[in-house]
């Protein structure tokens, strides 16, 4: 029997871009929180490496997916090559601004390490995560959220008590982020964005929605073409507390107390 194992979506609750790094990334500042949304892993020994994927009972195939290279940069750092059968079915979608393939990186990480005890410490499995994307490390790390920096890998975690509806809303349109990072023009104050995001932080520690929404913001809600922003605005219409896209896009969120169309709940530790 396969084992099998839930790889969490994430959203970035704000989302800041303060330059340009001189590695061609971007120094950012956000709060990345999981949400109760899965890929589903199932795994099981083989004579080989073997990953793929299924959508909507179809399979396919991703060359140098973040798994692959998640379990190469295990497999350079402690000298173990791993032989395994890796069936991801898919329901975050594929550029989503949602982590998927992050996620799904970082559960693997996870389970490597505890399954064949490894003994690896969480800041091994950071700095191994760290290679494989910038929001790897954040899914190999057991808090609800976390304020990123740096590219995302610099985390500070804490504990969200976010309590609401989360409705989530896919238009038909996938962002690639470096395209979207190649929009942004102008960079974000550091101080303004430093003040945004501890108010956000204490709006999720308390479950304030009113306060969430007096500092959320998302960089790239500034380079969306017109069709994206109108599409945002149908959602505003519809009388949620909270809209906002999450990460690079294309996925909108929108958070309610009350009122729910496509929505997961969200509560404590959930």
């Amino acid at each position: 029997m396969p084992l099998k194992l839930l790889s969490p979506a994430k959203i970035n609750i704000g989302l800041f871009i303060l330059r340009k790094l001189n590695n061609n990334y971007h120094e950012i500042l956000t709060i990345f929180h999981k949400i109760p949304f899965y890929d589903e892993i199932e795994i099981s020994e083989s004579k080989k490496l073997e990953i793929e994927f299924t959508k909507d009972k179809e399979v396919f195939y991703i060359e140098n997916n973040t798994i692959l290279r998640a379990i190469n940069e295990l497999s350079k750092a402690i000298g173990k090559n791993f032989k395994l059968r890796i069936r991801v079915y898919k329901r975050i979608p594929i550029g989503g601004g949602l982590g998927g393939g992050s996620s799904n990186a970082g559960i693997i990480l996870k389970f490597l390490n505890s399954f064949y005890n490894l003994n690896l410490s969480k800041n091994d499995l950071i700095e191994i995560a760290s290679k494989v994307g910038s929001d790897v490390p954040f899914f190999v790390i057991d808090s609800n959220s976390a304020i990123g920096r740096n590219r995302g890998e610099i985390l500070e975690p804490f504990e969200s008590k976010l309590s609401c509806y989360i409705n989530l809303f896919f238009p038909d349109k996938s962002l690639i982020t470096a395209q979207m990072y190649n929009k942004i023009k102008h960079y974000d104050d550091r101080d303004l964005a430093e003040n945004s995001i501890k108010n956000i932080k204490i709006a999720l520690e308390n479950n304030n929605l009113e306060l969430l929404k007096n500092y959320l913001y998302n960089a790239f809600e500034k380079v969306l073409d017109e069709e994206l922003l109108e599409y945002k605005k149908n959602i505003e219409k519809l009388g949620f507390d909270v809209v906002f896209l999450s990460g690079s896009g294309s996925t909108f969120v929108a958070l309610s107390k009350s009122f729910k169309i496509f929505a997961l709940w969200i509560e404590e530790n959930s």
